[in-house]
């Protein structure tokens, strides 16, 4: 990003280390040149920072050429600071930071446009909108005959600048590593993000702790950033945790048309992966697949635990339409995820996990469109067929966990479910909605742990 952003301040250092008193003309000249050659080509692309650096040297030209050099000479690096100054704030003013535009170009571009990218580049911005300022102050003390020419103009605005590039290029890399460590990533001990070829594609995942295997598969449109650290934490004491990654996450790849392709997906990553028995634990629409998973795998998958899932099709009880659909309104995305994960009388903490592990995991892989697109057409097939008829083929020992206020997936379907599958107990949370796992991870982790460990096969 650091060349990127030095092209783009390449008309502006051309000009400030060449407009010598004798010789204004020169660092004019190179400034336009540079404008013309590095600058005017890219404008296209919007970026704030290029549009005034055209607008500022034609401007300073024709003040040159129409009222001599007099006034170029004595306050043209003064106008150019503080020009540069309103560019940053400006740029930082309409929540496009001139830092962040210039590190698009290198960057994967879901990630570049989060929003936590642009937080962490409005910081930045603001850096070098100091550096300009300070270096304003420093001209026009020295135009009220304060220090030498070289002190004021070269040495002192030179260094500045050089703090300006070592901020950018320390800085965000040091904010991202901060906020990761909000999310699984920073869990100790985790490892890093793996891909392993299995039969038929590409499966993403991490895994943490030592023991009895336990996959997690995440609901609709999440990815494995987004668990609640304190949830995984808690599980892998005793355990060892994957979190996985569904097709067209990140590098992740497999050809998914239903759930149950969805469930062959996970038994060629475990097969691959794992050897022996292990546990799924699902939640929402991963718990589809792990009911899935435990009917076609008998064998293979020992236990499962299913979080605010239901079994799809007509006999399933289905959200109340009415506040779906205010809670889509809402323009502001967490917003929107908050008001649907969570009960009416939801902690706060709750959901400042929810926001921090959601930062996190903006920095993370995302899923791609074709991957969101799969996904809702995967829930209305799930919605027209489910798995009611199989129910009682899923054997093995279960855990059905759900909120008592959850709107998205109504706790009638936990005691269908309870009712239907022979080897079911029910937990349920009262209090909390479809975000039970950021409003209760510890008690969570706890069930799910109890239950599988008192298995005599665990």
């Amino acid at each position: 990003m650091l060349a990127e952003l030095i092209k783009g301040l390449l008309p502006w250092l051309l000009y400030f280390f060449l407009s010598d008193p004798d010789v204004t003309y020169l660092g004019i000249s190179f400034a336009l040149a540079a404008t013309l050659l590095v600058t005017i080509p890219h404008l296209k692309r919007g970026v704030v920072l290029d549009w005034g650096t055209v607008v500022f040297f034609f401007s300073l030209g024709a003040v040159s050429v129409f009222s001599g050099d007099y006034w170029v000479e004595k306050y043209g690096v003064l106008a150019a600071n503080s020009a540069l100054s309103l560019i940053a704030l400006i740029s930082i003013m309409i929540k496009r930071p001139f830092t962040w535009e210039y590190s698009r170009s290198y960057q994967n571009i879901s990630y570049s446009n989060s929003l936590i990218h642009i937080q962490i580049h409005t910081k930045v911005t603001l850096a070098w909108a100091i550096v300009f300022v300070v270096s304003s102050i420093i001209h026009a003390i020295y135009l009220d005959h304060i220090g030498t020419f070289y002190l004021m103009n070269e040495v002192l605005p030179a260094a500045l600048i050089f703090f300006g590039m070592i901020f950018t290029t320390i800085y965000p890399g040091y904010a991202e590593r901060k906020i990761r460590k909000q999310g699984v990533a920073g869990l100790n001990n985790i490892s890093d993000l793996c891909y392993v070829e299995i039969e038929g594609g590409r499966a993403g995942f991490r895994s943490v702790g030592k023991g009895f295997p336990i996959i997690m598969l995440p609901d609709a449109n999440m990815t494995m950033h987004q668990w609640d650290p304190a949830l995984i934490s808690e599980l892998s004491s005793d355990n060892q945790v994957y979190l996985l990654d569904y097709p067209g996450v990140g590098e992740a790849d497999f050809k998914v048309d239903n759930i149950n392709d969805l469930a062959v997906y996970v038994s060629s990553f475990a097969a691959t992966v794992i050897d022996g028995k292990y546990a799924v634990v699902g939640l929402g629409f991963g718990g589809w697949v792990a009911q899935s998973l435990a009917i076609s795998n008998p064998g293979s998958v020992a236990r499962i635990a299913l979080i605010n899932s239901d079994c799809g099709g007509n006999e399933s009880v289905k959200p109340e339409a009415a506040h779906i659909g205010e809670s889509l309104l809402v323009k502001d995305f967490f917003e929107m995820q908050k008001d649907l994960l969570f009960s009416d009388k939801v902690d706060k903490n709750a959901v400042l996990s929810f926001l921090k592990v959601g930062s996190a995991a903006s920095l993370e892989p995302s899923a791609s469109d074709k991957f969101v697109f799969s996904q809702n057409k995967l829930i209305a097939e799930w919605y027209e067929n489910g798995s009611f008829s199989q129910l009682r083929d899923v054997r093995q020992p279960s855990l059905i966990i759900f909120g008592g206020q959850d709107r998205l997936i109504p706790p009638e379907n936990s005691r269908l479910l309870e009712k239907e599958m022979p080897n079911a107990i029910v937990v349920s949370y009262p209090e909390s909605g479809h975000g039970v796992i950021y409003q209760q991870p510890y008690e969570l982790a706890s069930n799910v742990k109890g239950f599988f460990a008192a298995l005599s096969d665990y």
